[in-house]
């Protein structure tokens, strides 16, 4: 597995989105996002800067048609968790 520095230099979409420039931020799911977690860069530069994007310590938004790599969640099966010795989590 390639440590996370080595990707520093792509851009991830991390699944935040609006739509239109007075609509609030959501994420994927649906929830409301907390302007506590970051300050998004330009968020409010362009109407159609509607989706966020993550690069190294760069937060910033772009058209959401842009190619840039993504970031998923996936829930977890416990069981394969409880599988794993703690010599394969190290």
């Amino acid at each position: 597995m390639r440590s996370a520095q080595s990707y520093s230099s792509y851009s991830f979409w991390i699944g935040l989105s609006r739509d239109g420039a007075e609509g609030p931020w959501l994420w994927e799911d649906g929830s409301a996002f907390s302007p506590d977690l970051f300050q998004i860069q330009r968020a409010s530069s362009s109407p159609f800067l509607d989706c966020v994007w993550l690069q190294g310590a760069n937060i910033d938004t772009a058209r959401c048609g842009e190619y840039k790599f993504y970031i998923c969640e996936k829930v977890v099966n416990p069981a394969v968790v409880e599988q794993l010795s703690y010599s394969d989590r190290h």
